[in-house]
């Protein structure tokens, strides 16, 4: 029995060194490749688009672009307020 807690000791005594560069001082770790900022801009839109269909607005479109709103009223006013109308 000792001799398997020793092992296991050793072992990772091992598998931390294989982790180790000696050259750099640093750990190695992978990293996943970052998203583009253009990745990055659509996984907001949409995310935003769903919490406002999910709060219960609805999505009003207008020649110059969408606005969303509860009704009609408060679209048009948004829409003038940013300038779409």
């Amino acid at each position: 029995m000792s001799k398997k807690k020793s092992m296991l000791g050793l072992y990772t005594l091992a598998l931390g060194a294989m982790a180790f560069d000696p050259s750099t001082n640093q750990i190695y770790r992978e990293t996943e490749p970052k998203e583009t900022d253009e990745e990055r801009l659509s996984r907001i839109k949409s995310a935003t688009i769903k919490r406002y269909i999910k709060s219960g607005l609805k999505e009003f479109e207008y020649s110059g672009g969408s606005v969303f709103a509860l009704n009609q009223k408060s679209a048009d006013k948004k829409a003038k307020k940013l300038g779409i109308i």
